[in-house]
């Protein structure tokens, strides 16, 4: 079984009818969109998109 790692999820169908409502009923969370019961991917916040694009490059400039 796959873990899912966000505390909101909604199925592909429900989220491609109204993505803009969507987003805004997971109130700044991670949101996992479910395609077949898995998750197909994840919708996050840009803020928090940022946080882990830094912490990722942190990560990679460590590394060198």
């Amino acid at each position: 079984m796959q873990h899912i790692f966000a505390d909101r999820t909604i199925s592909i169908s429900e989220f491609k009818q109204n993505p803009g409502k969507a987003i805004d009923a997971a109130e700044g969370k991670p949101l996992a969109v479910l395609k077949n019961n898995k998750p197909g991917f994840y919708a996050v916040p840009a803020e928090l998109f940022e946080q882990i694009a830094d912490i990722i490059d942190d990560l990679l400039l460590a590394d060198t």
